[in-house]
């Protein structure tokens, strides 16, 4: 996936965190382009730079063909700037922005509930945690009590990674 279209990857990005479209995706774009020109091409602008690239950010045209892509400290310096903004604004602040509620505990207390989905077996009364919602621990006699149970491999396998 990561040598499709970028525009393709990014859509995909998107789709599975659920984020709202990156800002500045013609210029993560050229970005990509020019670290390929510089990986592939010894930096000579080519058509598959010239095709890939958005009219709105690319940096050469059909005369700079055959031609070095312009790249100096200010170029490289922009071009973190921009990835940094988008990797903060566009994914690490809308991520946590859409999940502040989400907690350990709450993520536990669903896969505990997926895995042992019966009305006897409640997260609460298996666990302690406090106020911060970080696990502090298991109430022993319940759990001596529910490993009696003829549980599957796996599923004291999983029990024991919710454990740690």
């Amino acid at each position: 996936m990561a040598y499709e279209n970028l525009e393709n990857y990014a859509k995909s990005f998107q789709n599975i965190l659920e984020i709202p479209p990156f800002s500045n995706e013609d210029k993560i774009i050229e970005i990509k382009e020019t670290r390929n020109l510089i990986v592939h091409n010894n930096l000579i602008v080519n058509r598959l730079y010239l095709s890939k690239c958005k009219q709105t950010a690319i940096r050469a045209d059909e005369k700079a063909l055959g031609k070095p892509l312009p790249f100096d400290k200010k170029y490289a310096v922009d071009s973190l700037t921009i990835l940094n903004g988008i990797m903060k604004d566009d994914v690490y602040d809308k991520l946590e922005n859409k999940y502040k509620e989400n907690t350990k505990i709450k993520a536990m207390k669903e896969v505990w509930d997926e895995l042992f989905n019966s009305p006897v077996l409640k997260f609460d009364d298996y666990w302690e945690y406090n106020s911060q919602g970080e696990l502090t621990g298991f109430i022993k006699d319940n759990f001596r009590d529910l490993f009696k149970n003829c549980y599957s491999h796996t599923e004291k396998i999983l029990m024991a990674m919710i454990m740690y």
